[in-house]
Order: structure tokens, then sequence, then C-alpha cells
């Protein structure tokens, strides 16, 4: 920029996932933590260092024709560059460090599994649990669940994105989303290598499952 300062800007690509979904769940969850870490809306004394958010859109159709983030540019090096020469106990120092900032955000508690959004991203879907500061749980914007990569067939189950209220309710949505990716027919895998196995054999593992 002129005065010097940096920032990065930020597009999805389809490997990352359904890009409105990627894009508002990612502000929201920096959002909600930024807003945990200052308000203590669910538990104080998360320290883990986030860059701000600058501008942001999950509107593909605003002038530049995609969803983007623009963030502050943060300053450092990547500690795999220096990880080689670093001696054994500063090593375990990191290690510790990062364990440290991360169990913050492990220890903070939701009510169901999927990702996290701002009210306003997600108002049009049926499948959402409100929280507080107008943020909620919705739709998994993990590839896993979503037609982004991989052909999807939605011939055994139909689509399961979550959110999902207990762990039992989230691995059927894991199981739902192996159905999904086996073709209707053996002839649309015939170029896949044999060990991966027949549609017959995937069916009956995951419907056991």
């Amino acid at each position: 920029m002129d005065n010097g300062s940096r920032a990065v800007a930020r597009l999805p690509f389809m490997i990352a996932g359904p890009a409105k979904f990627i894009i508002a769940s990612e502000v929201a969850t920096i959002k909600f933590y930024l807003a945990n870490k200052t308000l203590n809306i669910v538990q104080k004394n998360t320290g883990v260092p986030i860059p701000k958010i600058l501008d942001w859109s999950d509107d593909a159709t605003n002038c530049i024709g995609s969803e983007y983030i623009i963030m502050e540019h943060v300053a450092g090096v990547q500690l795999y560059q220096k990880w080689p020469h670093i001696s054994g106990d500063k090593k375990v120092k990191y290690i510790d460090a990062i364990y440290r900032k991360l169990k913050d955000v492990a220890n903070l508690d939701f009510p169901a599994y999927g990702s996290l959004y701002f009210s306003t991203s997600v108002s049009g879907s049926s499948s959402v649990l409100p929280l507080k500061n107008d943020f909620c749980i919705g739709p998994h914007c993990g590839t896993r669940y979503w037609n982004c990569r991989d052909s999807r067939y939605y011939r055994h189950r139909a689509p399961n994105h979550g959110p999902w209220l207990t762990i039992n309710d989230f691995v059927d949505g894991l199981v739902d989303a192996g159905l999904s990716r086996i073709p209707p027919t053996e002839s649309q895998s015939s170029n896949r290598p044999s060990y991966h196995g027949s549609i017959q054999t995937h069916l009956g593992l995951l419907e056991r499952g």
C-alpha cells in the first residue's frame, strides 16, 4: 500500500469447499474467537494471536466476482524454516507453547457438530442452531460433505451437511458422506484400480457402519 503497510487477499478454490460457506464460516470463526477473548462470551484467557480481518464478502456477485477475505499481514518466519536449526530444548518449549494456544480453542464448547457462522450468513438454511451475539452453528463446510471436487451420487442417501446434535448423528453424517461417493453402477467406476473394491463391498461396509 502507499503507506507501506501490507495486507493479504484470499480467494477460495473449489477444492477447499463450498466458497460461500467456507468464507462465511472462517470469518465468523475468527470474529467469534476474538469476541470470546475480549467479551468472555464463553470463557476468558484465550490468547491465540489472529490477524485482523479488514474486509470480506461471501457473495460471488460482488464487484470482483468472487468471495474473498482481506486480512492484515502478519510479520514473521514460518516455523518449519527454522525447525531444523532449533535445539531440542527449544523445540519442546515451542511445542508446549503451541499446545497451550490450541488448548484454548479446543476447550470452547458448542451445542452441535457443524461449522460456525453469523446468523445472517445462513438465514436461508433450515438447519441452524442459534448461539449468542448473532452467531450460529450451521452446515459443515468441509469438502467431505459437498459436491466440490469428487463426484457425488445421492442415490443411497440424501445430502447430509449437518449440523448434528449428537456424536451418533455426526457419525451418521460421515457414513452418508461416504455413501454419496459411491456411483450407482459399476460402469462408472470401471477405471478405478481393483484394490479400491467393488460398489457392493463399499455399500456393505458403510451400511453396517
